[in-house]
Parts: structure tokens; C-alpha cells; sequence
């Protein structure tokens, strides 16, 4: 598990457990910039007060405050005063088996995984908003008890998943209350009718024959093909193919299952055709995936190679019938993977413990001295696809400003800046 310690000049860094879930806190007394990232995080401030600055302007944030941040989002702390600031990073394939939860959890589903399981259009991923005082200390208490799970090494068992999807639940609850409802994603019922009939075909391995949607939806393929696409960003194909990649993710996190297992388990031609799909996804073969995020790692001695993967397979366009085995090469290069993370062939158990939580995301960006910069090998750019559409999160368009959603706090953002403005007068006269 290892518990990594980190000091620059003043701020200071603990990281603990492993994947698919990790914590951090962070003692900050000096600026701090979060480059864009390749994991979902959720940050929690628990003591001090500070400037927290994104694309679109600063915010003022103090204890109660909550930073929701999907893969690609640039944000820095600025001017900090005594922060305590706890941090959560996990993967959301870990939860694939919670399917019937999350989609039966509109909040939930809205403000953590519709930019994974779906790609729902939105002009920004990246959400800030404070909790009531009364939900304070009982936030607080949910990130005990996970921090004392991961410091246990505990983070395989289902304990540590069901208090991280509890905490997940109450975030949402307390974000829909915030925004007076306006971020909830409401979905057609024949869009969930296609969801369940989904969801069945990839746990059967059955094939999927999209024509037995009509008399369940009361409408044609097409056009419940158009109004999906519409309502998630993606197509009922590429829907199918994102729900088995990512139960097979969660065989890899959880399970010893070779690919040979996976590939007949969930309906894919072969290991091959499973390891390309894969790959195409993750942008790395799934044993890689399994060394870097797996919680049975330590019980494998010496996977096997992942199958070669024959250079002829060719795309084929959406078929009213599908094949559980054809889906792959549906497909299309067209279509970008949704999730870029990095794989260091030579990275032990032990590097990714401590050197990996010490990547680009923990570094002090204001910083130019070589000594005190994070030097440590980083994860891969994501290369994020663009958005697809306006922004849909509902209510009214006249009281909310999507980028900033916490309303500036004037007399704090004074202060705040002040402090700034008087440290810079004395650095000149000092020169």
C-alpha cells in the first residue's frame, strides 16, 4: 500500500492507497497548479480559505468547498490561507457492476459519469459548488473512513467501493440541491428502455439485435438510434462497445480472468479481438492495464502475453443485427477513445506507489527553480475528445454561469487579493 510523503519549501503532500481508488491531502501555504489529468477527482476543502482559479476566473472557497474535476481541466489554488485540502482520484470503470445504482441515481449519474459512460455534451467538466454547513462534518466523516480503508490496504475489498459510491451519492444529492436541479440529465424512458436492453446483452454475451428495440420503444430503429445519440453523445453501437470494455476493465481490476475468459464471457471472437478492442479504448494492451491499476496484481506471478492482433480486421457499418463478436469492428477509426492513460513498461509496484502520485499534477507550477520541481516521470496528455453540443443542463439560463458555478464571495476575493497585491509592492521595494 506505502504511505508517500512529499515536501516542497512549504506545502506538503500524502498520498495513500492504490488503485482503482487513491486519496491525497495537501497542506498548502503557496500557490498550486493541477495540469489537466487522466482520472476523475474530487476534491474536498477541509480547513483554510483560498483562490481557486480556472479558465473562466477565480472563486473564492473556503471549508465545505467541492472541486469535481473530469479528465482534461487545467486549475490552480492561489493565495492560500492554512488549507487542508483532501483529494480523491478513481476509476469509473471500477463501478461498472453498479450499473443499476448509478443510472436509477440521476445526480449521481450526472455529475460523475456522464462524461465516461456516455459522453454527454457540456461546455465544461469541471464543477465547484459548497456543501450546506450541516453536511460539512458528515462529508468529512466519508473521507475518513475511506482514508482509513486505503491506509489499511484495504481498497480491494467491497467495503471500500460501496463508502466511495456512498460519498459519490451524497456529493450529487448536495450538487442538485446547489444548482436548484438544473444539472440533473433526465433521460427519455425509451433511451433507458435501449439502456437495460443494453446492458443484458453485454452480461449474456448475446448478440445485439437493435430491431427487437422497436416494440419495446414504440418507435423505429432510426430514428431511436438519432434520439440517443442526441441525449448521450454517442451511438447505441458505441454504447454497447463502451459497456463491455468496461465491464471487462472491471474483470482485470478485480479478477484474475485471463483473456481467454473475458473474450467468451463477454462475446468478443477471441482474446485477440478482445486485446485490440481494448487497447483501442484504454490505449494500452489489458495486461498493461491490469500491472498499473489491478487490485489482484499481487497474485499474479507472470501474465501471459497479450495476443497478437492480426493487421486485416476491418471496419463494418451498423447493422440492425449485430453480433456480440462484430461489435469491435463497428467501431470505426473515426470514432476517438474516450480514455488515454499511460503505461510505463518498467514501472514496479513500489514506483507506482510513490513515484507516480509525485507526476505533473503535484507540482508546483509557479515554481522555475530546478530543486524545488516535481521531476518524477508523468502520465500521458490526455487527449480529450471536444465537446459535441451546447451545454444542456437545464433550469434557467439567467441565474447560473456554468464555468463558475459558486457566485464570488467579494469580501474574501478582496482580502484575498489584497494580501496578493501587498506581497507583490514589498517584493519590489526589497529589489
Amino acid at each position: 500500500m506505502g504511505i508517500f510523503k512529499k515536501r516542497t519549501t512549504e506545502n506538503q503532500i500524502v498520498n495513500s492507497g492504490r488503485w482503482p481508488v487513491r486519496h491525497t491531502e495537501f497542506r498548502l501555504t503557496e500557490d498550486y497548479e493541477f495540469p489537466p489529468g487522466n482520472y476523475t477527482e474530487v476534491f474536498f476543502v477541509k480547513e483554510g480559505t483560498l483562490l481557486h482559479e480556472i479558465d473562466g476566473g477565480n472563486q473564492a472557497l473556503r471549508r465545505g468547498g467541492i472541486i469535481v474535476c473530469h479528465p482534461g481541466n487545467r486549475h490552480a489554488i492561489k493565495n492560500p490561507v492554512e488549507v487542508k485540502l483532501e483529494r480523491l482520484r478513481f476509476l469509473p470503470e471500477w463501478f461498472a457492476s453498479d450499473y443499476s445504482t448509478i443510472i436509477d441515481s440521476p445526480d449521481l449519474f450526472s455529475l460523475f459519469f456522464a462524461q465516461s459512460w456516455i459522453q454527454y455534451p457540456s461546455e465544461s467538466t469541471l464543477f465547484v459548488f459548497s456543501l450546506r454547513e450541516s453536511w460539512v462534518d458528515l462529508i468529512e466523516g466519508e473521507m475518513k473512513l475511506l482514508h482509513e480503508l486505503l491506509k489499511s490496504d484495504r481498497h480491494h475489498e467491497p467495503i471500500t467501493r460501496v463508502a466511495l459510491l456512498k460519498l459519490l451519492l451524497l456529493l450529487g444529492e448536495e450538487f442538485h440541491r446547489y444548482m436548484r436541479g438544473g444539472n440533473r440529465i433526465v433521460l427519455r424512458d425509451e433511451i433507458r428502455v435501449a439502456l437495460d436492453f443494453i446492458e443484458r446483452a453485454v452480461l449474456s454475451g448475446e448478440s445485439l439485435r437493435l430491431k427487437e428495440l422497436e416494440p419495446a420503444t414504440g418507435m423505429s430503429q432510426d430514428h431511436l438510434g438519432r434520439l440517443f445519440r442526441k441525449a448521450t453523445g454517442v451511438t447505441l453501437v458505441d454504447y454497447a462497445q463502451r459497456r463491455r470494455i468496461h465491464h471487462a476493465a472491471l474483470r482485470l481490476l478485480t479478477r484474475s480472468d485471463t483473456a481467454k475468459d473475458i473474450a467468451e464471457r463477454l462475446g468478443f471472437t477471441d482474446p485477440a479481438h478482445f486485446s485490440k478492442s481494448f487497447q483501442r479504448y484504454f490505449e494500452m494492451p489489458p495486461n498493461n492495464y491490469r500491472l498499473k491499476y489491478g487490485i489482484v496484481r499481487e497474485e499474479l506471478t507472470a501474465p501471459a502475453a497479450d495476443p497478437e492482433v492480426p493487421d486485416n480486421d476491418s471496419p463494418h457499418s451498423e447493422e440492425t443485427e449485430v453480433s456480440a463478436s462484430a461489435w469491435p469492428d463497428l467501431l470505426q477509426e473515426a470514432v476517438p477513445a474516450p480514455v488515454h492513460r499511460s503505461f510505463d513498461a518498467e514501472e514496479t509496484d513500489t514506483e507506482e506507489t510513490d513515484t507516480e502520485e509525485t507526476d505533473a499534477e503535484e507540482t508546483d507550477a509557479e515554481k522555475t527553480d530546478a530543486e524545488e520541481t516535481d521531476t518524477e516521470k508523468t502520465d500521458a496528455d490526455l487527449d480529450d475528445d471536444e465537446p459535441t453540443g451546447p451545454i444542456n443542463l437545464g433550469g434557467d439560463e439567467d441565474d447560473r454561469d456554468q464555468t463558475s458555478p459558486i457566485p464570488p464571495n467579494t469580501e474574501m476575493v478582496g482580502k484575498l487579493l489584497g494580501k496578493e497585491k501587498a506581497v507583490s509592492s514589498r517584493n519590489r521595494k526589497k529589489r
